[in-house]
């Protein structure tokens, strides 16, 4: 399979504290990227938002919106991004 798509700092710092494991998000990685349509670009925004623009966010109708993550997740440094572009779009 592919590679999932970002390795982050958050990633290898967090490994060994989270119990969401490297493997485990590989696998999961490997069996989106196995039963995507073929020609569907990936990673795209629907999959891993992180990878969203500012701009994909705009217009979202929703009211207020709490992005929470823990201090040691893999996912941290995605979370943050996601949370970042999140906030600049809609404000």
């Amino acid at each position: 399979g592919v590679t999932y798509p970002s390795f982050t700092a958050s990633m290898r710092q967090s490994s060994p504290k989270d119990v969401l494991t490297i493997e485990a998000m590989q696998g999961t990685w490997d069996t989106v990227t196995d039963a995507a349509e073929k020609g569907t670009a990936l990673p795209n925004a629907w999959i891993v938002p992180s990878t969203a623009s500012e701009e994909w966010w705009k217009g979202l109708p929703v009211g207020k919106v709490t992005i929470i993550c823990g201090e040691y997740e893999l996912l941290k440094d995605d979370i943050l991004a996601l949370a970042n572009n999140f906030k600049v779009s809609c404000s």
